[in-house]
């Protein structure tokens, strides 16, 4: 390094001092042996090496960072879906047996209990209807697009029924389980007419939320093992 830099100087000094048609002939007699040497080589090449360094770290900080953040934003997405998913099916859960104990006050012909019984369940039946939107529209944001209008169609029926989603077969399953309760109050005389057709309302409202509450917990495992296998999950 000092020779190295003792003939920079050298250069230096004689370039300044000496005439213009001398410049060329010192360029090739100290430049160009310069920079064929291996010192200066190696100099330019930690050179590089450091600053190309720099910047490869500063990108791979720029897209480590970038993919943690996805990698945070999709588990907190998940954890909503999650509890999302527990409460919408908590809430079916809890009207369909509303409306079934009903169904067991209606068959023991037990008109008092029938009327306790039918009005716990539409209460519930009321607070669903107020919440059924919001949970369509966490469950298509959070879960599963096709499975949101799965829950409540897409024409927002409240009192038409039209077998297009849970929501539906409720709607069903109620208007059937109040005439046949209206028909036992008045004696009329299809009563075996009106709860046989309750009760087939009441079971395919069971297959209905079994299937949609199966499928909402299978989308919801696809996403979570996504995040489970994901490069991030893995440290």
């Amino acid at each position: 390094l000092p020779g190295l830099l003792s003939e920079m100087y050298c250069f230096v000094i004689l370039a300044t001092c000496s005439p213009c048609h001398l410049q060329s002939d010192l360029l090739l007699f100290y430049i160009v042996p310069l920079f064929n040497s291996q010192l200066f080589l190696l100099i330019i090449g930690f050179f590089l090496t450091g600053v190309v360094g720099h910047y490869l770290t500063i990108i791979y900080q720029d897209v480590s960072w970038e993919r943690d953040k996805k990698y945070e934003v999709f588990k907190q997405e998940i954890e909503e879906a999650k509890r999302a998913l527990e409460e919408v099916n908590l809430h079916i859960s809890s009207r369909t047996y509303k409306l079934q104990k009903t169904h067991w006050a209606l068959e023991n012909g037990d008109l008092s209990n029938a009327n306790k019984e039918y009005k716990q369940y539409v209460e519930e039946k009321d607070l669903w209807n107020q919440k059924v939107r919001i949970y369509r529209n966490k469950i298509k944001r959070l879960v599963d697009h096709d499975l949101a209008f799965k829950l409540l169609d897409s024409n927002n029926a409240v009192n038409i029924a039209n077998k297009e989603s849970v929501h539906a077969y409720f709607a069903i399953a109620h208007a059937k389980t109040r005439l046949w309760k209206r028909c036992l109050a008045e004696e009329c005389s299809d009563k075996s007419e009106k709860q046989k057709t309750a009760h087939v309302a009441l079971n395919e409202l069971f297959k209905a939320t079994d299937k949609f509450i199966d499928n909402s917990y299978t989308i919801f495992l696809g996403k979570y093992k996504n995040l489970k296998n994901s490069p991030n999950a893995q440290h």
